[in-house]
């Protein structure tokens, strides 16, 4: 599952750069799980000429990620921003939930606490810079 993933990834960030062919090969391998042995027939090359081809691909690929690293900054922001929607839902529940008043809602129950909105206001806006900066 892991390797279908990774190149699910690899190929929607850099397989805009592979050629038809190998674009072609991998989509169906890929994409429309075909054997190699279909796609040998389809493209009109051996079996051995479609192992031949992914692999090629998928190094070109890797490649690419090891200089743009784009899969990489994708994870990150990714993972940032999982983490700014659960610092955003902390602060919810800690206002009491939004609704058209919200503005009014969290100032009136973070006054109570401003060392506590302060701090979730500080983890949310370190969060968001860390974002910026991916």
């Amino acid at each position: 599952m892991e390797k279908f993933l990774r190149a699910a990834l690899l190929f929607d960030f850099y397989g805009g750069l592979l050629t038809g062919k190998q674009r072609r090969a991998y989509e169906m391998y890929f994409g429309e799980d075909l054997s190699l042995s279909e796609i040998a027939d389809e493209l009109g090359i051996t079996r051995q000429g479609v192992r031949d081809l992914l692999r090629r691909s998928e190094n070109a690929m890797i490649e690419y990620e090891k200089a743009l690293s784009l899969v990489a900054r994708h994870g990150e922001r990714s993972n940032l921003i999982d983490e700014i929607i659960t610092a955003l839902r902390s602060f919810d529940k800690k206002t009491g939930g939004a609704d058209e008043k919200t503005g009014e809602k969290i100032n009136k129950k973070t006054d109570k606490k401003p060392n506590e909105k302060t701090e979730i206001r500080r983890e949310i806006e370190a969060k968001l810079n860390k974002l910026s900066e991916v």
